[in-house]
């Protein structure tokens, strides 16, 4: 499981957690990252893909 997110601030998950507070260059660096990981995932064959996960859960 991966999470993806572009760091703390004092307000995050608060109230005061607006649009204001928004990185939109982090989230924009963080969705590029992110689809290049699915992609990379996805392009695997599956037995390759299934040893990549049982490594993982070592």
């Amino acid at each position: 499981m991966l999470f993806f997110f572009t760091g703390l601030h004092a307000e995050y998950h608060t109230e005061l957690d607006d649009l204001p507070t928004l990185n939109l260059p982090g989230v924009v660096a963080v969705t590029s990252l992110a689809e290049r990981a699915l992609r990379e995932v996805a392009a695997l064959p599956a037995p390759e893909l299934r040893r990549a996960i049982a490594r993982r859960r070592r």
